[in-house]
């Protein structure tokens, strides 16, 4: 019956993006994207070199992607002549991830189906799956199960209200028995998973390898840098109206007269959004990113708005407080690209799923706040020094996620 349910499921969410695709852009590609797949990919995967090891990624969306990216680069890196197979499920990770370059190959995942997936990993031809944090497809897991093919879950973490720990979430619990090896992020997952029989590996979270990474790699920008100049830097990274609502009057009573300015990254950049920040805020105290090289700075502009993608994380390397977006809403952004520069951390309430941020309060490294008078509290309250103290030790326990989990493979096969 729950199999029923599933598959019940899956035709009523490919009829809903039937139905969008003429008005939802997101359910277009994801409708377009997968046309004749049987037939395109295989001439695709048939121009990829013969009798070369093929190690298959799979992640959701982008912030997935991210996540799993760490483990992906060291593979590649261990195994230079190995051919690395990526798909996506999501349009908004195929979508900026299809020319990615340590990839051989980059395409959609089909819907999953009994069909689909004997399909799909037969062209594929692996011999090992990565799945990264959240993927849980019935008939995908069950074909690899049943070719011997080992499928890994990398950087996972669970939580008790998930269908695996419910009475009727046998078919869930049918899912994670068909992993290999089940890599979690903290001990908290690991104790949950074994309140039901399945084993699991603390390996932590290869974002921060990841992030780590980035800080290593991150762009200067000097128009940033003059604009900050002596003063210290608020940043409000891949913010909400929700978000905003709340920072942007703390910082105009209390920090903008300390000598604080104020560097807003919008998770939206379209204009009509940009106007709206630009016209909520005081009249001639903000200025666009995009203007910076166009004019000098007058002196009177208090807050940068950053008008385009691809910057927010290096410019947490100018910050000297972050507020990451989204807690008001589905869920916060990534915590762990400005919590590597050691800088005290805020967002909003809805961050429960999301084990970095726990593990940041829990240390004392971040504070979630609901409201204008709370976010004033936990500023006031801030030690700077303990705090970077504590960012640093917390980092260098986390990295290393990445090679963990290979050095487990090794000694697997060995």
């Amino acid at each position: 019956m729950a199999l029923l349910f599933y598959r019940l499921g899956l035709w009523a969410y490919l009829l809903a993006l039937q139905l969008a695709k003429s008005f939802v852009p997101k359910a277009k590609l994801w409708t377009q994207g997968r046309q004749n797949w049987r037939k395109k990919y295989a001439k695709q995967l048939a121009q990829l070199p013969k009798n070369k090891k093929r190690y298959w990624f799979h992640a959701a969306s982008l912030g997935e992607f991210e996540q799993g990216r760490p483990l992906l680069e060291a593979l590649r890196a261990q195994e230079p002549e190995a051919l690395i197979l990526l798909s996506f499920f999501s349009p908004s990770g195929y979508e900026k991830q299809k020319d990615y370059a340590l990839a051989d190959w980059v395409g959609y995942l089909p819907i999953d189906g009994l069909k689909n997936a004997q399909d799909f990993i037969a062209l594929l031809a692996a011999e090992q799956a990565f799945f990264v944090r959240y993927e849980f497809w019935y008939f995908y897991l069950k074909v690899l199960a049943e070719k011997n093919i080992p499928a890994y879950l990398v950087s996972a973490n669970f939580w008790p209200a998930l269908p695996f720990f419910k009475p009727w979430g046998g078919l869930f619990r049918e899912m994670l028995a068909q992993y290999q090896q089940i890599f979690v992020q903290d001990e908290y997952s690991k104790e949950l998973l074994a309140s039901i029989s399945c084993p699991a590996i603390v390996t932590g979270d290869t974002r921060l390898d990841r992030v780590l990474r980035i800080r290593e790699e991150a762009k200067n920008y000097p128009l940033v840098q003059e604009f900050k100049g002596e003063n210290k830097l608020w940043v409000l990274g891949s913010s909400w109206p929700a978000d905003e609502k709340i920072c942007l009057p703390f910082y105009l009573d209390h920090l903008q007269p300390k000598n604080w300015k104020l560097l807003i990254a919008p998770h939206e950049i379209g204009e009509e959004r940009i106007q709206k920040l630009l016209n909520s805020l005081p009249k001639g105290s903000a200025i666009r990113y995009s203007s910076l090289s166009e004019k000098e700075l007058s002196g009177q502009e208090n807050i940068l708005i950053i008008d385009n993608i691809g910057m927010l994380s290096s410019l947490y390397r100018y910050a000297n407080m972050a507020y990451v977006g989204g807690g008001f809403g589905k869920g916060i952004h990534n915590t762990l690209e400005p919590a590597v520069y050691q800088i005290p951390l805020f967002f909003g309430p809805n961050h429960k799923k999301f084990v970095e941020a726990t593990d940041l309060i829990n240390l004392g490294l971040a504070q979630a706040i609901r409201s204008q008078e709370e976010l004033a509290t936990a500023f006031n309250g801030l030690n700077y020094k303990l705090l970077a103290q504590k960012a640093e030790q917390y980092i260098q326990a986390q990295a290393g996620a990445s090679q963990k989990i290979l050095d487990y493979l090794k000694q697997s096969t060995e």
